[in-house]
């Protein structure tokens, strides 16, 4: 990458041991394990535009005991325990522990490999269930309780908590849009502000922009892909007590919140770009009120409020982090297909594995 000329004050302005690009869930919970694990670094975080406002602020954010490789399930249980252990330092932000029931039929494999607990029947008391349409044929698997994160006010809580640091600066509207080497081995990120950024280490976290940004998009793999993930809002109250119900062989579930249920469908639309305006397709809403038919026609009269995303897509279902292919001192870390906020966590721990020495810096543990 070609290095242009830096005046006398950047070349000795001393900048950040780490810089962090991109404000979604992974990049803000990078910064944050960062900060606590190195209190002698130096940490920078930079948004183009408002913290959590990308795709992170759109995902159902739910952990559940099904994962797709070995690899995912083990993220998946490291993130569940640092999400608790956050929980339960600062009960206030937005993680709550819920129920789940599993749905399906003695014949559906995927039922096998979960976690489960015990077998459940439609009139236990101990969940209220909006399911009208059950027959003898469905097997009800309660899975014990899994994490819902509401990841827009866990990133605002986070980023808050981070600006009281000494050691880390937070950067909002500040798109960066090359990075070059300086001399010694540095890097210098150029800006659309009136300032660049000096750092030893750079961690690229930029979710499904990560095939279509220049600095990115020649370093992941060409098999990589977005995809969009719908999420209804079904105006309807959940009853009390009503669990998480995920249907696995339709890959999806409805999830209670105080005044409605979101419906988390899948979607097969593929390519997607992120700046797009992303629409429902009536392929969605056939999908969706297919599932609804199946199981719980009372709910079909939903409104027609719905979240819509994308989410950058692996070839092997797992986390993306990988060096830049021509930048030693940047790497990247994406890959959430579609449980970036789920797995974020034990994303970002191997992120700074492989960006930090621990043997050069003072090691607490997080």
């Amino acid at each position: 990458m070609k290095v242009q000329e830096l005046s006398a004050e950047q070349t000795a302005d001393p900048g950040y041991d780490l810089c962090i690009v991109g404000g979604g869930i992974i990049g803000v919970l990078t910064a944050y394990q960062a900060a606590i694990t190195y209190p002698n670094i130096r940490i920078a975080l930079v948004e183009r535009g408002e913290f959590g406002l990308g795709a992170s602020q759109y995902a159902a954010a739910l952990s559940s005991t099904l994962a797709s490789t070995v690899l995912v399930g083990e993220l998946s249980s490291e993130s569940d325990r640092f999400y608790l252990n956050l929980a339960r330092e600062n009960p206030t932000l937005p993680i709550r522990q819920l129920p789940i029931i599993y749905v399906g039929d003695s014949s559906d494999p995927i039922l096998h490999t979960t976690r489960t607990i015990t077998e459940v029947k439609p009139d236990d008391p101990r969940f209220s269930l909006p399911l009208s349409q059950l027959t003898n044929a469905h097997r009800l698997l309660y899975g014990g309780d899994v994490l819902h994160i509401e990841p827009l006010g866990l990133i605002k809580s986070l980023v808050g908590k981070l600006r009281t640091f000494a050691n880390v600066n937070c950067f909002k509207y500040t798109r960066v849009e090359s990075v070059q080497i300086m001399p010694e081995d540095k890097l210098w990120l150029n800006t659309n502000r009136v300032f660049g950024i000096k750092a030893e280490q750079v961690l690229l976290a930029l979710g499904p922009w990560s095939l279509f940004h220049q600095m990115t998009r020649s370093s992941v793999e060409v098999s990589c892909r977005n995809k969009k993930i719908v999420t209804m809002r079904l105006d309807v109250s959940p009853p009390g007590n009503c669990p998480v119900i995920f249907f696995p062989k339709e890959d999806a579930f409805l999830l209670p919140t105080d005044e409605q249920f979101l419906f988390s469908i899948r979607s097969d639309e593929w390519d997607i770009q992120p700046d797009q305006k992303l629409l429902i397709s009536d392929a969605d809403r056939r999908n969706g009120r297919r599932i609804l038919e199946r199981y719980a026609p009372n709910l079909l009269d939903y409104n027609d409020d719905r979240d819509v995303f994308c989410d950058f897509y692996s070839s092997n279902s797992e986390p993306v982090i990988i060096p830049h292919n021509r930048l030693s001192k940047v790497f990247i870390a994406t890959g959430g297909n579609g449980r970036g906020v789920r797995l974020a966590p034990a994303i970002a721990r191997m992120a700074l594995t492989k960006l930090i020495p621990t043997s050069n810096y003072t090691q607490n543990s997080y």
